[in-house]
């Protein structure tokens, strides 16, 4: 116990592989996330996930694919270098600690896209979990487009855009959404009397946080 203690401190980054449940590596897991250690997670089989992880990102490998190896070391490897290059993205968001958040000099709104897409990463999964004859909760697309649009206004993105009422904000996320850029924009300019460079600043945004958190 000293020794692994003394390496998870040490660490810069760690991966875990999960497959098998193997419970010397989900405790050895809790401890590096109490740690606030960054962890790249693979599994051979997203069952051998607990519901708890299924937000975070989790690298998966078939072994009945000849090229498994390969591909999988490839997979880590850029992995590791985003990581290094942003640890917290490897870091559950209930494990960080605001005094860390504050000498990264992190946006708040980080921490709660990061909060947002690990719920959403863990609906999706627990989904895929069950057999698709059976219906669960935001198991549709449509459903999820329309929790996901409801995020987005609550985020406040609309609130320098008063004039745009609450259909049509709808109408403009789920426009971005599904790629329909240009209905997003000649809605926008029929309503608003901004410039044309905060109108695209204002879809310009709502694209990223669709590209971060809808598409994650």
């Amino acid at each position: 116990m000293p020794d692994i203690w003394r390496l998870l401190s040490e660490a810069r980054v760690l991966v875990a592989d999960l497959t098998g449940r193997n419970p010397n590596v989900f405790y050895e897991l809790g401890l590096a996330h109490a740690l606030q250690k960054p962890v790249i997670l693979v599994a051979n089989n997203l069952d051998d996930v607990p519901f708890v992880l299924r937000g975070l990102r989790v690298l998966s490998y078939d072994k009945d694919n000849e090229d498994w190896g390969v591909e999988l070391q490839r997979t880590i490897v850029l992995s590791l270098k985003e990581t290094l290059s942003d640890p917290t993205r490897a870091i559950p968001s209930t494990f960080f600690d605001r005094r860390v958040l504050e000498l990264q000099k992190a946006d708040p709104l980080q921490t709660v896209l990061r909060q947002l897409a690990e719920e959403v990463r863990a609906m999706r999964r627990q989904a895929d979990s069950h057999d698709s004859g059976r219906k669960l909760p935001m198991n549709s697309e449509g459903e999820e487009l329309e929790q996901f649009t409801r995020t987005v206004i609550k985020l406040g993105v609309f609130d320098d855009f008063a004039e745009v009422y609450d259909e049509l904000k709808f109408r403009i996320v789920i426009w971005l959404a599904r790629g329909q850029t240009n209905n997003a924009r000649e809605a926008l300019r029929a309503v608003s009397p901004k410039t044309q460079t905060d109108q695209e600043a204002l879809l310009h945004r709502i694209s990223d946080l669709v590209d971060r958190l809808y598409r994650v």
